[in-house]
């Protein structure tokens, strides 16, 4: 149980970072700030290696994407 969990809240986790770089990108935020925020969520999530692939994952698709 406590297993489901941990996924349940590594999905929420996901699911607001992508929600937090999709609304920078709609607000027409510079590249400077989607890399600051990348930065800080790699940050956060130092000692997780499956959050920091989640988070190099997010960091191609949203930095090429501008």
């Amino acid at each position: 149980m406590h297993d489901e969990q941990q996924v349940i809240d590594q999905a929420a986790e996901q699911y607001a970072i992508r929600v937090t770089l999709q609304s920078c990108l709609d607000a027409g935020a510079p590249r400077e700030l989607l890399q600051q925020i990348i930065a800080m969520y790699r940050r956060h999530y130092a000692g997780d290696k499956q959050m920091q692939s989640f988070i190099n994952d997010i960091e191609v698709r949203y930095i090429t994407s501008l």
